[in-house]
C-alpha cells in the first residue's frame, strides 16, 4: 500500500478484499481495525488505487466488520470519492454504499439523509455504469430511510414522461412519413391536369383549323412548311402557336 505505483496499490487492495471475503471464521476485531486505515488511504491524495480499495469496504460490510465508531469517517470518505474525476472510483464508491445499505442497515439508519442528498446530486453522471450504480444505491438508501414509496413514485413519473415523449416522437414520425405521399399525390394530380390542358389545347386547335379551312381554299398553302414543323419536335402548345401565326399571316395575304 505504501508503494507509489498504481498497479501495486491496486493489486494489494484486491488481495485485501479477497482475504476478507474468503475468511472462514472472520476475526472481526482485527478486521474492524482496517476501517481507520482505509479512511486514511481514501483521504490521501497520493494513493492512486481508490477504485480498488473501495471494494474492501463492501467486503468488510458483508462479514459484519464495520465498526460503529468508524462509520462516520468511512461514510465521509466515500462521499468524497463520489465526486472523483475518475469514473471507476465514483462507481466503486456507489457500489460500496449499496453494500453498506444491504449488510449494515442497522448502523446507517440514522445517517441516511446526507448520503441520500449526495446521491441525488450524483445520479445523473455522464457515464452509464456510474448512473446505474448511483441509482441502485439511492433506492437502497431511500428504502432504509423510509422513502422507498416516494422514490418509486418518482421513477414511475419519469417513466411515464419518457413514454409520452416516445409517443409524441412516433406520431411526428408518422405525420412526417405521410407528407411525402401527399406531395406525390399532388404532383401526380398536377401532372394529370397539365396533360389534360395540353390535350384540350390541341383539340381546340384542330377544331379551329377545321373551321378556318374553307376560307383558305382559294389561297396557296406550302405543304413543306407543315412537314418541317412536325419534324422539329416542338411541343403541342408551340405547334399550335405556330399554326395560329401562320393562319393570321395567310389571312392578310392578298388574293392572286
Amino acid at each position: 500500500m505504501g508503494e507509489q505505483n498504481k498497479g501495486v496499490q491496486s493489486r494489494a487492495s484486491t488481495c485485501m478484499a479477497k482475504m476478507v471475503e474468503c475468511a472462514s471464521d472472520p476475526p472481526l476485531p482485527a478486521f474492524q481495525k482496517l476501517c481507520p486505515r482505509i479512511c486514511k488511504l481514501l483521504n490521501n491524495q497520493n494513493f492512486m488505487a481508490k477504485a480498488s480499495l473501495l471494494p474492501v469496504v463492501a467486503s468488510l460490510s458483508q462479514v459484519g466488520a464495520i465498526a460503529p465508531q468508524s462509520l462516520e469517517a468511512l461514510q465521509l470518505s466515500i462521499h468524497e470519492c463520489l465526486g472523483s474525476t475518475d469514473w471507476a472510483t465514483r462507481k466503486a464508491a456507489a457500489d460500496s454504499l449499496s453494500a453498506l445499505a444491504l449488510h449494515s442497515s442497522n448502523l446507517i439508519a440514522d445517517r441516511a439523509s446526507s448520503t441520500i442528498t449526495i446521491l441525488e446530486g450524483c445520479r445523473f453522471d455522464r457515464m452509464k455504469p456510474v448512473r446505474d450504480s448511483m441509482t441502485e444505491a439511492l433506492q437502497l438508501w431511500k428504502k432504509i430511510a423510509g422513502k422507498g414509496e416516494d422514490g418509486a413514485a418518482d421513477d414511475l413519473k419519469a417513466l411515464s414522461h419518457d413514454g409520452d415523449n416516445a409517443q409524441s416522437a412516433e406520431s411526428s414520425e408518422k405525420n412526417g412519413s405521410k407528407d411525402p405521399s401527399a406531395g406525390d399525390k399532388k404532383t401526380q394530380t398536377s401532372d394529370s391536369v397539365s396533360e389534360g390542358k395540353g390535350g384540350s389545347i390541341i383539340d381546340k386547335a384542330v377544331v379551329i383549323l377545321k373551321k378556318k379551312s374553307p376560307a383558305l381554299t382559294d389561297r396557296e398553302l406550302n405543304p413543306e412548311f407543315f412537314q418541317k414543323l412536325e419534324t422539329r419536335g416542338l411541343c403541342p402548345a408551340m405547334q399550335c402557336n405556330a399554326m395560329f401565326g401562320l393562319l393570321g399571316a395567310m389571312q392578310c395575304m392578298p388574293f392572286k
